[in-house]
Parts: C-alpha cells; sequence; structure tokens
C-alpha cells in the first residue's frame, strides 16, 4: 500500500478512487490518444530504417468489422492501463520511492517480465492456431499477412485474444517484486513493441550478455505473419528456439539476396 510519503510522488489521487467523469474519461481519452500518436512517433523515430520486404498479402483496406474491432481493443487498453496503475497503488509487491531503487527491482525485474509473459503468451498464441479455434478467434489477425499499420494492425485482433493477451502482462506482474517505474517503462515498452511488429521497419535490438533472452526483432513477429506457424512469442524468441518453432527471419531474407530500400 502506498504510504503518504510516497503518494507526493504521484501525479494524480488514488486510482482506486477516481470516478468515471472526469479522471475516467480523462485518464482513457490519453491512452487512446497515445495509441493513434504512437504510430506517427514510430514513423519519425525509424523513417530512414531498412524495410522489411513484403513476403505475404496485405491488407488495403479495413472493413467494418476491423474497425470495430481496432475500437473496442483501443478502449479496453485505457481500462487495462487503469487496473494497472490500481494494482500499481495497492499490490504489496509494488515498490515506490527513489529510496528503493534496485537492481533487482528495476532491470531483472524488468526483463524477467517479459520472459516470463512470453512463455505463457506463446504458449496461449499456439493453442490459438490450433485448428479446433482457429477459424473463430485468430484467423482475424492473419487476414493481415504483411503487417504495415504499426498499432492499427496491432490492434486489428479478435477482442477474446486480445483481452487475454493484454490482462496476461497484469497477471505476470502480480507475482513479481517489482518498482513502480519499472512497471511504467515495462507499459511504454509494451506499447512500442507490439506496435512495432507490425510495421515494416526493421529494427533489432540485441543487449549484449543477455542477448539470449532479451533479443527483439520486429522481422521475428513480421515471418510470423507469413509462415503461420512459427514465431509465436511477442517480445523475444527465446521460448520459440527452445521448443522449435523458431523461423530464423534474418537468414531468410538473406538467403533471397534482399539488401533493403
Amino acid at each position: 500500500m502506498v504510504n503518504s510519503t510516497s503518494a507526493a510522488m504521484v501525479l494524480w489521487n488514488d486510482p482506486t478512487t477516481w470516478r468515471i467523469y472526469p479522471e475516467g474519461i480523462v485518464f482513457g481519452g490519453i491512452v487512446v490518444l497515445g495509441q493513434i500518436l504512437i504510430d506517427y512517433v514510430l514513423e519519425g523515430l525509424f523513417s530512414t530504417a531498412k524495410r522489411i520486404p513484403i513476403s505475404g498479402s496485405h491488407l488495403n483496406k479495413l472493413g467494418n468489422k476491423d474497425l470495430a474491432f481496432i475500437t473496442f481493443n483501443r478502449l479496453i487498453t485505457a481500462l487495462f492501463a487503469y487496473h494497472l496503475i490500481a494494482y500499481c497503488w495497492v499490490g504489496k509487491n509494488i515498490v515506490w520511492g527513489y529510496s528503493n531503487l534496485s537492481i533487482a527491482n528495476t532491470i531483472c525485474s524488468y526483463i524477467v517480465f517479459f520472459v516470463v509473459y512470453d512463455f505463457f503468451y506463446s504458449l496461449f498464441h499456439r493453442l490459438l492456431h490450433h485448428r479446433s479455434i482457429y477459424a473463430l478467434i485468430h484467423k482475424h489477425h492473419h487476414r493481415q499477412c504483411a503487417p504495415s499499420r504499426g498499432n492499427v494492425d496491432a490492434a486489428n485482433t479478435h477482442p477474446v485474444e486480445y483481452v487475454t493477451g493484454e490482462y496476461l502482462h497484469l497477471w505476470i506482474l502480480w507475482f513479481l517484486p517489482i518498482h513502480a517505474y519499472t512497471v511504467a517503462l515495462i507499459l511504454v515498452s509494451m506499447g512500442i513493441f507490439a506496435s512495432l511488429n507490425h510495421t515494416r521497419f526493421d529494427v533489432r535490438l540485441s543487449p549484449p550478455i543477455i542477448r539470449f533472452a532479451m533479443e527483439y526483432t520486429v522481422i521475428a513477429h513480421d515471418k510470423h505473419h507469413h509462415f503461420i506457424t512459427a514465431n509465436y512469442s511477442q517480445y523475444t524468441m527465446l521460448w520459440d528456439k527452445a521448443w522449435g518453432t523458431y523461423r530464423d527471419a534474418k537468414k531468410t531474407i538473406e538467403n533471397s539476396g534482399y539488401k533493403g530500400d
């Protein structure tokens, strides 16, 4: 529970006391606006980045069902973000205050969060590809074989899949001793990585020492949209490599002779 001293560090009052209006509406509007603006930010940041060649059919026009799913999922993201902040306020495993910052509850917790999340997400994602339910839920997302719109294509997902994937983040957080500032960084990272995954930007983050666990590449997820039965993880390919479902997208591009735009 946040005490009176640490409460002074929070921009708003206790989120568990928020009303639908004005706090809920204003906060939700900020989150939705952020999802819209993130694609413009990424375009500006990576405008000179090499582009991933299109290896599948592009969904050029979004239909009414696509737009309905995108709108619903963006609103759900606002609700999820609220629940995340509210949990940070009351969760006993959430640490607050500059004096309580440590390697364990920042860097280590950040890495563990994404590794553990992808363990469960990759299994869930693989389940969605099972022939008994694929057409009912996940097939909608795979109508786009060459993602390019960033957050728009990322949010164009069946609500059952989207809500489960979002709240899995909160479930992982429940078990992890972590600093509130790390949670804020994770929230921002989630939005950036998920959106980047659905662009044509050939972005690769390969931190030394922990590369085996935390290497992130846009092309890995892009190739999932093409090959379907490979690269099920969202943030790191650690578990796909462990389970034999990893498809080396870089080698695929090199073998094609593609040199980049």
